[in-house]
């Protein structure tokens, strides 16, 4: 998804804000992932 978006719009004043885009939803999967393995461990 990230490539075909970066293709399209990633030029020039865009890189930027695809470049943080990407940053921030990676950082946002963490935190998902840490809460998924945070509750597992609470149940198990």
């Amino acid at each position: 998804m990230f490539l075909s978006i970066w293709e399209e719009f990633g030029m020039d004043e865009n890189e930027e804000i695809i470049l943080q885009a990407a940053r921030e939803s990676e950082e946002l999967y963490r935190v998902y992932q840490a809460g998924i393995a945070d509750a597992m461990e609470a149940l198990s």
